[in-house]
């Protein structure tokens, strides 16, 4: 029996862990043992104790850099700078850290996702398997981060990787000649829909695909305008909320991370709001809409499912999976809606609720979804079985 440790280090939401977990029963009934290392051991951690994993929660990654001034990142070289690559005395006791838990665990073979620090902590020590999407894999292009939008860099990316090279050094550590290497393992696997990643037409080794194939399109007739699965933590998730009350529009949401006293006082705004997560197949039998922050999880099962959807992205990555949405007809994107005046959010959800071109879009790219597989966890553990014999 061989150990394994999957590791998640940054993003929120539930996807990261989830998709480690399909990964991990699937080793775990060939006979390995999985230990999971989760950035949120609250929410993902219990989701990971909750399936019979021991469950260790990851060094805290505190993201702040005050030379952004509030811009977004440009890249994955931006975002390593946001977490402290760009400051040896951040950066020199997480990679110790990663690296003591590492070495104490002892595993076998590393499967990584989202986790560029661990990466650089276990360099070439022991077999590692990377998955991501196609954002928090960025391929290397001339030994350089791509940019994912065309505003000029906050932090120069030599600048990084002479951090990287300093601290790996004065420790003895692996030193990486790119940044992009951070992201790569022995074998790294994108698993999203070639659609939604954000550097598929510059990659040199396309997507695999969903580690599971997604839901079939539904067939039923809708019976309400919206479900919405939002985050009370959103900027202007107030502002949405209190427009969905006065739409006219009638459906459910659910609130992740909201208090039973925030939605007793949402029931009285005329909204029906679910106390637990709801079954996406289930909503999205009933719903016209589907609204959402834009994760790709959620993305790609409901493009599997074929209703149209409205996001309201939280952050750049998010932001790239509305753009390819909206390019190809599928959605639309409220990008903005601390700007908006409550009539505008009224007016733009139900232009998306009646939209019937938007409609029979998302339902014929999901029939085409539908005749042809696309999941990749069997070629991704074949791959992990390799590396370990």
């Amino acid at each position: 029996m061989s150990k394994i440790l999957l590791a998640w280090e940054l993003g929120d939401g539930l996807g990261h862990v989830t998709r480690l977990l399909k990964i991990a029963e699937e080793l775990r009934s060939r006979g390995h043992d999985c230990i999971i290392v989760a950035r949120d051991i609250e929410n993902a951690g219990r989701l990971a104790q909750k399936a019979g994993f021991d469950t260790i929660a990851a060094p805290t990654v505190n993201v702040y850099l005050a030379a952004a001034n509030g811009r977004d990142p440009t890249s994955a070289s931006d975002i390593l700078a946001f977490i402290g690559f760009t400051e040896p005395h951040r950066l020199a006791p997480m990679v110790k850290a990663w690296d003591a838990l590492v070495r104490r665990l002892d595993p076998d073979l590393v499967i990584l996702d989202y986790a560029p620090t661990v990466r650089l902590a276990i360099g070439p020590s022991r077999p590692v398997v990377v998955i991501g999407d196609g954002f928090t894999t960025p391929p290397g292009i001339d030994g350089k981060c791509p940019k994912f939008r065309s505003s000029p860099q906050i932090i120069a990316e030599d600048q990084i990787l002479a951090t990287v090279q300093a601290v790996q050094a004065e420790y003895g550590g692996w030193c990486p000649q790119t940044l992009p290497e951070l992201f790569e393992g022995d074998r790294t696997f994108i698993i999203t829909l070639p659609q939604l990643d954000c550097f598929g037409r510059i990659r040199p080794v396309p997507a695999v695909g969903p580690l599971a194939s997604l839901p079939k399109p539904v067939e039923d007739t809708p019976t309400v305008d919206y479900f919405a699965y939002l985050s009370v933590t959103a900027k202007g998730i107030d502002k949405f909320l209190k427009a969905l009350s006065v739409s006219g529009l009638k459906g459910s949401l659910f609130l992740r991370g909201s208090t039973q006293k925030q939605r007793q006082q949402l029931t009285t705004e005329n909204l029906t709001v679910h106390e637990g997560p709801q079954d996406m197949a289930q909503m999205a039998a009933m719903s016209r809409l589907l609204i959402h922050h834009g994760g790709v999880g959620t993305c790609e099962t409901l493009l599997g499912l074929g209703r149209p959807q409205l996001i309201l992205p939280r952050h750049v990555e998010q932001r790239l999976n509305a753009r390819v949405l909206v390019q190809d007809r599928i959605a639309k994107s409220l990008n903005n809606i601390v700007e908006l005046e409550i009539d505008a959010i009224v007016a733009e959800t139900q232009a998306a609720v009646n939209d019937a071109t938007l409609a029979t879009r998302a339902r014929k790219v999901a029939n085409q979804l539908a005749a042809r597989p696309h999941a990749s966890l069997d070629r991704i553990v074949s791959n992990c079985i390799e590396l370990l014999s």
